[in-house]
């Protein structure tokens, strides 16, 4: 039944200096805002993948509907784009 520092373990250790304590604390932080940023840019990129799926989706019935012509919607993209060759 020693204190902390006598197991030899970093709690034992961060007892006996506090900035050893205060730097662990930080280092865990740092740690645990990375694997923030990690779990936000893995939502983002699922979000762009769901959302992309769901315009195809939304496209495809479209044109299957023959609501609008697939010439039609590439000639006005091209338009929209500034790629057409008439300017």
């Amino acid at each position: 039944m020693g204190s902390n520092s006598a197991r030899g373990d970093s709690e034992g250790y961060a007892d006996m200096n506090p900035l050893a304590g205060q730097l662990d604390l930080m280092s865990r932080m740092m740690d645990a805002e990375e694997a923030r940023r990690q779990s936000l840019d893995e939502l983002q990129q699922l979000a762009i993948e769901l959302s992309t799926a769901i315009a195809g989706e939304l496209v495809f019935r479209s044109i299957d509907a023959n609501e609008h012509s697939v010439g039609g919607m590439v000639s006005m993209a091209v338009t929209n784009l500034g790629l057409d060759s008439t300017r």
